[in-house]
């Protein structure tokens, strides 16, 4: 979509800034589908200086786009995420098995990296593990969206469950 990113960067600091509400409601899914194209903060997840924001946008004809916007002590410090067709909600996802939409690390230096998750889970807080250590705990908004981040070494190897 042309502009793109200049509107997940503007959506991210009004967000970050405190300007812009992450939607938490159950009826989110309504929510983006009214805002046609532009794209909807449903959750976030601060660690250190950085936050994490999830937003999902309606591309029309039941195509969703989802992407994770970084920032970093008040500036955008990039995006990432993927089309698909029609998203899942809550209700279709088994209460104790959060469903990991997708992932991604943004290396900070040569050892370390922000490891950002995002999903959907019918529990009312998911936290994501390394080596067997909680590394990230965040309660699920009614909607079920979430996003978890962490930092740590390359390509760890993650688990995502119910808390």
């Amino acid at each position: 979509m042309p502009g793109m990113g200049i509107e997940l960067e503007e959506a991210a600091l009004a967000v970050v800034s405190g300007r812009r509400a992450v939607v938490e409601d159950a009826d989110a899914l309504s929510i983006i589908e009214a805002s046609m194209g532009e794209p909807v903060p449903v959750a976030l997840y601060r660690v250190g200086e950085w936050c994490s924001i999830l937003f999902i946008t309606y591309q029309g004809e039941r195509n969703f786009r989802t992407d994770i916007v970084r920032v970093h002590d008040g500036w955008v410090d990039g995006w990432g995420g993927g089309e698909g067709g029609p998203h899942l909600l809550r209700s279709e996802v088994e209460p104790g098995r959060p469903f990991v939409e997708g992932h991604g690390q943004h290396f900070l230096d040569d050892e370390l990296g922000l490891l950002e998750v995002d999903g959907v889970s019918a529990d009312a807080t998911v936290r994501m593990r390394w080596r067997g250590e909680v590394v990230a705990e965040a309660p699920v908004a009614a909607h079920g969206y979430f996003v978890l981040t962490a930092i740590l070494p390359a390509d760890p190897e993650f688990t995502v469950e119910a808390a």
